[in-house]
């Protein structure tokens, strides 16, 4: 049984016997490392957000215990995913990060697709390309993006190292289609992936880069990147429009700390501890 379906069961029955207005808190402490009593001012911190003792009224607590019960519920969602991925990769922690990164990236219109496009190159090339053109050419590429015929000197560059990639890894093609609609134009896969290329263009080795000291830091500093200068000027192919920065948001940082990298973590460790 895997850590979550143990640790949510438990709790689960646990939130089940307790009668007091008191057990969300006990549930968000336990859950997130991110939620403490800070003693001396008498406040908690949930989520990182003070509220105080006296100001708590069971409204709060029953909305704490919801999310609570929905957290629980994402969570073992997610690592029955990840144990999946982890059958698929031989146990290859980083390449279970890459895959659950890039689903993050995609969000919920894109996640599926970029995860299946991400299953789709051998890792071990990610893992040794610190070139952020290749990255780009061969997630664009099995995104099926780089097929337009237009004058754009970066599509060309991007379509020609995808050619020699494909021919030399005997890439397949996926399935999935990158879609465009309901999202802004800074979250268009064209941005994602280039913000997801440029990521592992600048770190190897990502998981212990943040397992080592204190992880929330460390994911704060290393994905603390930007989309390639190309995607500084568009949002699609051969469309220009006035240079700004498209790094990744707080917001977003957030719920790939949640949805990802939190569980992979916690999952990560039950596996080694039970070795």
């Amino acid at each position: 049984m895997s850590f979550f379906m143990w640790f949510g069961r438990k709790i689960c029955l646990f939130l089940l016997r307790m009668t007091t207005l008191w057990q969300p808190l006990l549930c968000v402490i336990l859950l997130t490392r991110r939620s403490y009593i800070d003693t001396k001012n008498y406040q908690l911190l949930i989520f990182g957000s003070p509220v105080r003792i006296e100001s708590i009224t069971s409204t709060n607590l029953n909305k704490w215990l919801f999310l609570t019960v929905f957290f629980l519920e994402r969570l073992a969602q997610n690592t029955k995913v990840f144990q999946q991925w982890l059958d698929q990769t031989a146990n290859d922690w980083e390449n279970v990060l890459f895959i659950a990164l890039a689903k993050g990236f995609g969000l919920s219109v894109n996640g599926l697709g970029f995860a299946v496009i991400a299953q789709s190159i051998p890792f071990s090339v990610i893992r040794k390309t610190q070139d952020h053109e290749e990255l780009e050419a061969l997630l664009f590429g099995q995104a099926d993006m780089l097929k337009s015929k237009m004058d754009d000197a970066y599509l060309e560059k991007l379509q020609n190292k995808y050619r020699y990639a494909k021919h030399k890894l005997q890439l397949k093609g996926v399935n999935e289609k990158v879609k465009f609609f309901r999202m802004r134009s800074n979250g268009f896969p064209t941005i994602r992936l280039s913000q997801l290329a440029q990521l592992y263009a600048l770190h190897s080795q990502l998981l212990n880069k943040i397992i080592e000291g204190e992880p929330q830091k460390n994911v704060e500093q290393l994905f603390h990147v930007s989309a390639s200068n190309y995607w500084s000027t568009h949002h699609v192919f051969g469309k220009e429009h006035t240079k700004r920065n498209k790094a990744l948001s707080k917001s977003f940082l957030d719920y790939q700390h949640l949805d990802s990298i939190f569980v992979l973590l916690l999952q990560s460790a039950w596996d080694q501890q039970n070795r």
